[in-house]
């Protein structure tokens, strides 16, 4: 069980409560040069306990980099307190989508990130949807002491959508890669889905989305996908489906970032784009984010 819950906002103090243990704030103090410092209060409390960091970073303005340098400092910190344990929940799992060599000549970032987090001592990493949610090869592989706990969102999203009237609804999966996670909001709301063929060149990130024919007229569609960050494969996805003539386009994304991409999705005017607050919104949405403390408290609490 957790003893103490390490963050720097509400949405972290939130999970504490939930979980009926302490909160700690620690403070992020930025230098003019950029570089940061971190600061705990309440050592005492820290010692000898197991800590639970969370950490999130913008939507639209993200500092991922950043985040990295946070978990260094503070999970160095921790093991000089001589915490029992070091956990993390990070909703959005930095560098997963980077989980090989795509190219010669490519850093093995994933590889690297892990290799930083055993470092540091970490027992347990929470996340949600990784990028490697139900692949071939998991994001357990690439951790030797760390275990791993990628956690799906889907039944936020089915109790959410439930409550939308949908009609004849199919989900729609943008490639092969989120399969899992379609089949599994498929089989949540007890409809048919279909996941297109996408091809990525690594050289140019330019995405195509392959022809398809698809029984969509009339229908309610949901586009699933973990993540949006150019929003280029959900602009592609909508663009297919409309052509079939659906009732309405639901987009559904485990993560939503960038402001760049945030505005594209915008754009598509879409029934309506669903996500959760895996990132800070320190700005006005024109999305519905779906909270995902109930859903890490209720895990923590039976695992």
């Amino acid at each position: 069980m957790i003893d103490v819950v390490l963050g720097e906002d509400d949405f972290s103090k939130k999970i504490a409560d939930k979980l009926k243990t302490d909160f700690i704030k620690f403070n992020i103090f930025t230098f003019p040069d950029s570089e940061i410092k971190t600061t705990i209060k309440n050592e005492n409390k820290i010692k000898g306990s197991k800590v639970l960091v969370v950490l999130r970073t913008n939507r639209f303005k993200p500092s991922i980099n950043d985040c990295i340098m946070k978990i260094y400092f503070i999970c160095n910190l921790l093991q000089e307190l001589e915490v029992k344990e070091i956990n993390l929940f990070l909703p959005y799992m930095f560098y997963a989508r980077q989980d090989k060599q795509f190219l010669p000549g490519e850093s093995k970032s994933l590889k690297n990130i892990a290799e930083l987090y055993e470092d540091l001592n970490v027992s347990n990493i929470f996340t949600i949807n990784s990028h490697l949610y139900g692949k071939e090869v998991p994001l357990q592989s690439y951790f030797k002491k760390a275990k791993i706990h990628d956690i799906s969102s889907s039944k936020l999203f089915a109790k959410y959508l439930k409550t939308k009237n949908l009609k004849e609804p199919i989900i729609l999966g943008p490639g092969k890669g989120p399969a899992i996670m379609v089949k599994e909001l498929s089989g949540l709301l007890n409809t048919s889905f279909e996941c297109l063929e996408k091809e990525r060149d690594h050289r140019t990130l330019e995405i195509t989305m392959k022809p398809s024919k698809l029984d969509l007229e009339n229908k309610d569609v949901i586009i699933y996908d973990d993540v949006a960050a150019s929003g280029i494969t959900i602009e592609r996805t909508f663009d297919l489906a409309k052509q079939f003539k659906p009732n309405r386009i639901f987009i559904v994304i485990s993560h939503l970032i960038t402001r760049k991409g945030i505005e594209r999705l915008y754009n598509l005017n879409s029934s309506e784009i669903i996500t959760t607050d895996s990132f800070v919104s320190e700005e006005p949405v024109r999305f519905k984010e779906l909270s995902l403390i109930p859903l890490i408290v209720e895990y923590i609490t039976n695992n």
